[in-house]
């Protein structure tokens, strides 16, 4: 893996977890043949039992629209949006 841009902005669950199937990553107990580290499958296999792999681009989108539009001192309540997306 490169670093492209260092600390550009940082990444949701669903991004890596989106990246790492991208890249051959999946549950396939053919494995060995993918372009995935060790260690990208250890991430993958943690995300793929998470919220992170039922989401969706634009559940992430919706959520960084709305998100954007509240004080910080409101962010507490959007973990009740999650739950409620589920």
């Amino acid at each position: 893996m490169k670093i492209l841009e260092g600390n550009a902005s940082a990444l949701t669950n669903f991004e890596v977890l989106d990246f790492l199937r991208a890249k051959g990553a999946s549950k396939d107990p053919t494995r060995v043949i993918a372009k995935v580290a060790q260690s990208e499958y250890k991430v993958y296999d943690y995300l793929v039992d998470t919220a992170a792999s039922i989401q969706t681009r634009e559940s992430i989108n919706e959520f960084l629209d709305v998100s954007s539009t509240v004080p910080a001192e409101e962010e507490h309540i959007w973990g009740a949006f999650f739950k409620a997306t589920r």
